[in-house]
């Protein structure tokens, strides 16, 4: 279940709820805060009210900026799926561990793609695998890069990864799940 669009700061910025269930959501719009949203479950997948919560008189919530590397990963030719996650699983990611100022690292196997059928074109890629390094600044993301840990990662990557590209992107972190 999808949740709905609020306002998330005077910059113009949108951040996007998400609910897993209708209770939580109900839960959710029953608060002060949800008020400015739909009343119920059902409205959530009529077309979404884009009330600023500025004008409930409630304070947006001050955005958290982290840099993220981003890598899309699939795997070399000759390797099975099987091989490439076990590499990618068991030998590369740990090594993730002696990198100075990484605040979080992920390795999501992707299962399934779809694409949209609503207007836009779909994209045509083939990804075993996204990986992702989050750093609290550009300080912490400098230092990782230039120490010998990131290097040889970097080294074990070129092993076992056919194609690779990288996103370094600014995430905004509106609401953080914990």
């Amino acid at each position: 279940m999808d949740g709905y669009f609020v306002y998330a700061g005077e910059d113009h910025e949108w951040a996007y709820l998400h609910w897993t269930d209708e209770e939580a959501a109900k839960k959710a719009f029953a608060t002060e805060q949800g008020a400015t949203g739909p009343k119920d479950s059902r409205s959530i997948q009529d077309p979404l009210p884009r009330k600023p919560i500025a004008a409930s008189g409630l304070k947006a919530p001050q955005a958290t900026k982290m840099i993220k590397r981003a890598s899309l990963l699939a795997r070399k030719p000759d390797q099975t799926r099987e091989e490439f996650l076990k590499h990618w699983l068991e030998v590369h990611a740990p090594i993730a561990y002696g990198i100075p100022g990484i605040y979080k690292y992920t390795c999501t196997v992707i299962t399934k793609s779809t694409y949209r059928k609503d207007g836009p074109l779909p994209m045509e890629v083939e990804v075993d695998g996204i990986a992702e390094m989050w750093f609290e600044d550009q300080a912490s993301f400098d230092l990782a890069i230039k120490s010998p840990a990131f290097a040889a990662l970097r080294a074990d990557g070129a092993a076992f990864i056919g194609k690779e590209i990288d996103f370094i992107t600014e995430e905004n972190v509106i609401v953080p799940r914990r």
